[in-house]
């Protein structure tokens, strides 16, 4: 650890990027560079492979490979510069910008830039820097994440979208041929999707709008189902008081049956409550996630998410449930008692089939 920290990081800063390096390759001339700075300056050559410090020239132009020895060396520099500390007072980047990859080791700014063929991001002071040496690079918006933007097969930026096999492509890439696959800018594809999931959030907006509305109707006609049933249970009671002792029995066996309904019925009706909370919950969850995707910027964020989106909507407003007492509690026995007591009324019946409650009137 001691001879890491006498080391100075300006030894292990690459010359065209100027940040620490990332996969270090060293070439005949013996200068390392990173390997996709590199890779990126020959490419942007043409033909000359011409070493960007003492200006050597190469031919034929020589295999670009990792150095083992100095990459290990550089990942222990930085792992001996982090456990003592040394980065104290570091500026912090807001979450969801990018840090500037050459203010590794002095502390992490806001990147104004991404250079495609640096495959690295700048801040304003090392953009003047790049710009000044490599002036045909190609730099556009601040990118997280540049590795997995860029085409496996040919290392650019990924900028097309096939809409007919779902995947990302980059400006050379040839396999999705026109007509057979339908191919546009991954802008174009990112405003599409983002006008389905607005259309897509405004229909669970309304459905769940309905949902509400839905299940302050049932909670009323509940109310109104639960009171008539106890008004016919008060009138019973009212009712035997004047009876014999045979119409008190009948009356009793009237009231287990009646309660024994009514729990019943608030049974139903709270496991109906809860499927209406349960579809407003999920309604809401799913508004909230669509609002989420529809305000990104991040055309790779949300096209990447997307296929793992529920394609259709939650259930929302379901089918009406009933809840039902026959119309005659008493059964035989009412029928039997009839043929004494002539004026002893019947019960009516509850429902909230249709959220209607003809309750009988007494």
């Amino acid at each position: 650890m001691a001879s890491y920290s006498a080391m100075s990081e300006d030894q292990f800063l690459c010359s065209v990027c100027l940040g620490v390096f990332t996969n270090p390759a060293t070439i005949p001339c013996g200068h390392s560079f990173c390997k996709p700075c590199l890779e990126g300056d020959w490419n942007s050559s043409g033909d000359h492979a011409v070493c960007p410090v003492c200006n050597t020239r190469f031919t034929p132009t020589p295999t670009i490979q990792v150095n083992i020895v100095l990459r290990d060396l550089v990942e222990s520099f930085k792992g001996a510069r982090g456990s003592c500390g040394v980065a104290v007072d570091r500026p912090t980047v807001a979450p969801g910008e990018v840090s500037c990859d050459a203010c590794l080791g002095y502390g992490m700014t806001k990147a104004v830039k991404t250079c495609l063929v640096c495959m690295s991001s700048y801040c304003l002071q090392h953009e003047m820097v790049h710009n000044a040496r490599f002036s045909r690079h190609q730099l556009v918006r601040p990118l997280a994440n540049l590795e997995e933007r860029m085409c496996l097969n040919h290392e650019r930026l990924l900028e097309r979208y096939c809409r007919t096999d779902k995947t990302m492509l980059c400006g050379v890439c040839d396999t999705h041929p026109e007509p057979a696959h339908q191919v546009v800018s991954m802008q174009v594809e990112f405003l599409a999707q983002k006008a389905q999931l607005t259309e897509a959030q405004t229909r669970i907006k309304e459905k769940l709008k309905a949902t509400w509305k839905e299940a302050e109707r049932f909670k009323s006609s509940f109310h109104r189902c639960k009171d008539a049933a106890e008004s016919q249970i008060q009138f019973v009671n009212g009712f035997r008081l004047a009876l014999v002792s045979k119409v008190g029995l009948i009356c009793d066996r009237y009231n287990i049956e009646a309660r024994r309904r009514v729990d019943e019925m608030k049974s139903t009706a709270s496991c109906r409550s809860r499927v209406l909370e349960d579809d407003m919950t999920a309604l809401t969850s799913r508004g909230a996630e669509l609002e989420r995707l529809i305000g990104t910027s991040d055309s790779f964020a949300l096209l990447n998410i997307l296929p793992s989106l529920p394609s259709g909507l939650p259930d929302g407003v379901r089918g009406q449930c009933s809840i039902n007492i026959p119309p005659d509690l008493l059964g035989n026995l009412l029928k039997t008692l009839m043929k004494d007591i002539a004026k002893l009324p019947k019960m009516g019946y509850l429902t909230t089939n249709g959220y209607a409650v003809p309750a009988s009137r007494f």
